[in-house]
């Protein structure tokens, strides 16, 4: 890089203080590609200083015009336009009035500019020369710049595949995680729907703990009481005696008539000892009549209780049957054993005639296959009776 090159983007650093944040970024990105570029030659040195001076004067009058309204081109940059050029020349050959002090500068950058100029007054064959060098040296620049984006693409391409490998290896680690999550709630779930069961359990088991507890203290309640009020009426009975004794009365005779009202009945413990036996349906309740059933309380009529008649039907079929010999009255027999059997409903149901109505149909029945049946009466009966029967 040449004096006058750096002498002008010194100034522009210096000036691109007084613009905005914005343009201030810019005008960097500006000066570090003017920097970048290459100057080996005349024509790229003067592009370049041309550039330069350019963006100087926008910056002194203000206003950022094309091209630097924006950042600047990747690669090599372009020659600026002819309007460009010549409002550089405009510039350099009438400086502006509004700032004297910098004339001298000015006219400096002009004959630097000049000069630079004067180099493309040569032969034409060094111009010819030195035109192959340039575009040998452009073709060079061109195939640079295109290994140098082919390796950023490279590079690029070899990020992404790397981001895509990355993404899948996420992907699936986030499949595994959502199983196990799943997995997890479902756990999770299950023991709280036990932890339920176990609870409803517990509960349950409690309840029926304290209803087995209620009970066993309300019979614990009612055994207690029973014995206090069995010591409650013995001391009683005891008191009444004394008290007879010491009055002179003969207990032998009165004894007998007070067996049964021994306990008075305005005492609050002869009024709940009855309401003991009232719940508890005790036995032999002397206030309750013969008729009445020992263990409950409602009275039974006999006189609704069914009569066995089939049992004693059976017995005299039974008889007949025996003496006659005759299958059918057998037969009979056994149809009202049956009956009778079907109709017993209680203990005093007649066992000892159907037994022997039994008896007599089983031995009138032998007698009756084993001898000679003349008033036997045809009767439908099974294949093993049809059997017998036959010749």
């Amino acid at each position: 890089m040449n004096d006058p090159l750096r002498n002008t983007l010194e100034r522009v650093h210096e000036l691109s203080a007084r613009v905005g944040k914005h343009q201030q970024i810019r005008v960097l990105h500006w000066v570090r590609t003017l920097v970048a570029q290459p100057t080996s030659n005349g024509p790229w040195m003067r592009n370049v200083l041309e550039y330069a001076t350019a963006l100087l004067q926008m910056l002194q009058r203000g206003v950022l015009d094309a091209p630097f309204d924006k950042l600047p081109p990747q690669g090599p940059l372009p020659t600026l336009p002819r309007h460009a050029l010549r409002s550089i020349a405009r510039a350099t050959t009438a400086p502006s009035r509004a700032h004297p002090h910098e004339r001298a500068s000015s006219s400096q950058r002009y004959r630097e500019i000049v000069s630079n100029q004067s180099e493309a007054t040569l032969p034409k064959r060094e111009k010819r020369l030195q035109n192959q060098q340039v575009q040998t040296r452009e073709s060079e620049e061109q195939w640079e710049w295109q290994r140098v984006w082919k390796g950023a693409f490279e590079q690029m391409r070899g990020d992404l595949e790397a981001k895509a490998k990355q993404t899948r290896a996420l992907e699936l680690e986030l499949k595994e995680l959502r199983a196990v999550l799943s997995g997890t709630e479902k756990a999770l779930e299950r023991e709280q729907r036990e932890k339920k069961e176990l609870q409803a359990h517990h509960d349950a088991e409690l309840r029926n703990l304290h209803a087995v507890h209620d009970l066993e203290l309300q019979a614990l309640k009612a055994e207690h009481r029973k014995k206090v009020q069995e010591i409650t009426m013995q001391n009683e009975h005891k008191l009444q005696r004394r008290t007879r004794e010491d009055q002179g009365l003969d207990t032998r005779t009165e004894d007998a008539s007070d067996a049964g009202a021994a306990f008075n009945a305005q005492s609050e413990s002869y009024g709940d000892f009855l309401e003991y036996i009232d719940a508890n349906a005790v036995s032999g309740d002397p206030r309750r009549p013969a008729e009445v059933h020992s263990f409950i309380r409602e009275p039974l009529d006999v006189s609704n209780d069914p009569t066995d008649w089939y049992s004693a039907l059976s017995l005299v079929v039974g008889s007949l049957s025996f003496v006659l010999k005759w299958k059918s009255l057998a037969w009979c027999c056994f149809i009202f054993c049956g009956a009778s059997f079907g109709n017993m409903r209680n203990l005093d149901s007649d066992v000892k005639s159907l037994t022997m109505s039994i008896m007599f149909a089983s031995m009138s029945l032998v007698s009756a296959y084993t001898g000679d049946d003349k008033h036997a009466v045809a009767i439908p009966v099974s294949s093993g009776a049809a059997s017998l029967d036959a010749p």
